[in-house]
């Protein structure tokens, strides 16, 4: 007969839009997903409203929602939900130099849903909102208090006293990558050659939210692509831009009718009066003697 094990359930955070502070990142080094080998980073956000009795010795405590991202930016024509999280903690456009460390702190909105993943029930979390001015206004009053402590874990800059903050279950999965063996060494991190994944294919892909747990997740199996031919592109003649405008086809001419003859009648002819011949008036011979 086997012990059963127990189960380990979450307490989800409810779904709904939800005001949530950037506690602290952190830099997994290079992991495995279904793209290859790429570097991750995660973001950890604590609700400041909505809290929860997790430890009856604690008391009341907000929860804690966690994504992990490809460790990239993108660019300003395709970002990555990465920058798209930071923006929305920072509430300006940031560039590749950005550093995001400096989103730590910062409050923003997040809507969270629930999602079933085969027997585990996740939260899903959208892309973040800014506060609007009266949740600006509420926060400069200290109405969110802080709860989690807030740091940055940078494998680039290792500190040993950041370290000692994460969980077991993540120092041993972080402690695999060359990035970690690198940072405490003291030597840069050479580049293997393990599987690589283009930059445009590692901005389609983000990693689910991860669950708490001490075991490694399974690589998600991201869902087969169906191709969509394309319909055909019709190219629209539009003088001025490399095409000619066709002539115009001369409007047909109208003939135009001629104007009836209106025939007028000659005017009557006055009866020619023939004049009488004048009498002849006849002499009687002339007698000669």
């Amino acid at each position: 007969m086997r012990a059963k094990t127990q189960k380990f359930v979450k307490s989800l955070c409810p779904e709904g839009l939800h005001v949530v502070r950037l506690v602290n990142i952190v830099d997994w080094g290079t992991q495995k997903d279904s793209f290859g080998s790429r570097a991750k980073v995660e973001l950890n956000m604590e609700t400041p409203e909505q809290l929860h009795v997790f430890n009856e010795d604690k008391g009341e405590q907000p929860y804690v929602l966690s994504r992990k991202f490809g460790n990239t930016l993108g660019s300003a024509k395709k970002p990555t939900d990465l920058k798209k999280f930071i923006e929305a903690f920072v509430g300006h456009p940031i560039d590749e130099e950005f550093d995001i460390s400096q989103a730590v702190g910062k409050l923003a909105q997040l809507n969270v849903t629930h999602e079933q993943d085969g027997e585990y029930t996740n939260e899903k979390l959208s892309t973040p909102l800014p506060l609007s001015k009266q949740q600006l206004q509420f926060a400069e009053q200290g109405g969110y208090p802080e709860f989690n402590d807030q740091y940055v874990l940078d494998l680039d800059a290792f500190d040993e006293e950041v370290w000692g903050l994460l969980p077991k279950w993540k120092q041993e999965q972080i402690a695999k990558t060359p990035e970690y063996a690198a940072a405490i060494s003291g030597e840069s991190v050479q580049d293997g050659p393990g599987e690589e994944v283009s930059e445009e294919e590692a901005m389609q892909y983000d990693e689910a939210p991860a669950d708490e747990l001490p075991f490694e997740e399974p690589a998600p199996v991201p869902a087969p692509v169906k191709k969509v031919t394309p319909a055909p592109a019709v190219k629209k003649m539009v003088p001025g831009q490399g095409f000619s405008k066709p002539a115009a086809s001369p409007a047909p001419v109208k003939k135009a009718a001629p104007a009836p003859v209106k025939k007028t009648t000659p005017p009557a002819k006055s009866p020619v009066k023939k004049a009488a011949p004048a009498p002849v008036k006849k002499t009687a011979p002339r007698k000669f003697k």
